[in-house]
């Protein structure tokens, strides 16, 4: 396992102009990538995560949303090659993956097709421009806000991804903020998405917070907007599918710190997720991949020959028209379902077994 520092050592050696490998591991979060590419060059960003914690490879896995996805796309859209390892202990790159699988390992979810080392993926410059000229275009495209430059703080893209997630202020190096820190193993936490396609009244939102967000056990939920560069990407272009027509993903988080919070918090979490299915996607009711939510299907402890049908249920909550192809590149890549977890996608078999 390599250290953080051998990552960042990996990333100021290894940026030829835009383009970089980054070393997979569960170690390195997204701001862990954020801090390596922006000490190389603080010119560069990347569409990266929104979660403190989370993971290159798993990030990159279930498809990448993140705060430039409007503008830049996933971070999954960046990505030009990958090093994989498959189940028969073949080093794979593109080429030699092939295209259905390369396509497959980009948003198809961890844990499917191999154990992937590293991607290649494109950084791009970024100018963000100055307060005034922010200012300038707020008050032609927002003039209720009646924003100045006086509101406005310079800072570097760096900077602002620190600020997302841990409320940065330039009183303190950024580096201290973005670097790693110890786990909070005390606190636990459960999850679920959607995605809404349609606005939500006004009425509706006065309501979940005059009276979801007073309840016991009340968790967050964040909203992330979509279109922009989304709406350009075909749905079957990369497995995430939630491209055109998505105004934005929720996510719902209970936390609690003890055991005896966690049925409350999670009573909370799915009394709400039950009361919010009049408003979001239905039939099928989509779902974000890297939000994985065991209560919408798991596949069968044994290795049934109708296993990739019957995860068509939740496999389609994730991957909409794409799940059919994902299940037969496992056919092909791994026919014998070695890689495989509670909701890894099943091999497509073509006959019955005898």
């Amino acid at each position: 396992m390599a250290s953080s520092d051998d990552f960042l050592q990996c990333v100021r050696d290894k940026i030829p102009g835009e383009l970089v490998y980054t070393q997979c591991s569960s170690n390195f979060a997204g701001v862990l990538l954020y801090y390596a590419v922006a000490k190389n060059n603080p010119r560069l960003a990347f569409p990266s995560g929104e979660c403190p914690t989370i993971g290159v490879g798993g990030h990159f896995s279930g498809g990448g949303i993140g705060m430039m996805m409007r503008k830049y796309g996933l971070s999954i859209d960046r990505v030009v090659d990958a090093k994989l390892v498959n189940a028969n202990g073949e080093l794979l790159d593109r080429s030699g993956m092939g295209e259905d699988l390369f396509w497959a390992i980009r948003g198809g979810g961890g844990g499917n097709f191999g154990v992937v080392l590293s991607w290649k993926a494109v950084f791009r410059a970024l100018y963000l421009g100055e307060c005034g000229s922010l200012a300038s275009t707020m008050r032609d495209r927002f003039p209720e806000l009646n924003m100045t430059s006086a509101d406005c703080q310079p800072m570097t893209w760096l900077q602002s991804a620190a600020l997302s997630f841990f409320s940065f202020t330039n009183s303190k190096p950024v580096e201290d903020v973005l670097l790693p820190r110890p786990a909070s193993p005390t606190t636990f936490s459960k999850g679920k998405s959607d995605y809404v396609r349609h606005a939500i009244p006004k009425a509706v939102w006065k309501e979940i917070y005059a009276s979801w967000f007073t309840m016991k056990g009340a968790g967050v939920i964040v909203l992330e907007p979509h279109g922009g560069f989304m709406c350009g990407v075909p749905e079957d272009a990369t497995p995430y599918p939630h491209r055109r027509g998505v105004l934005y993903v929720i996510q719902y988080i209970a936390y609690w710190m003890s055991a005896d919070g966690g049925p409350a918090a999670t009573s909370w979490l799915d009394g709400f997720y039950g009361f919010m299915a009049h408003h979001v996607t239905k039939h099928p009711r989509e779902a974000y991949v890297n939000f994985r939510d065991l209560d919408i299907g798991q596949n069968a402890l044994e290795d049934d020959f109708g296993a990739a049908e019957n995860a068509r249920f939740w496999g389609q909550r994730y991957f909409l028209g794409n799940y059919e192809r994902l299940a037969k590149v496992k056919a092909a890549a791994d026919p014998t379902n070695y890689f495989r977890n509670e909701q890894s996608i099943p091999p497509m078999a073509n006959q019955p077994r005898e």
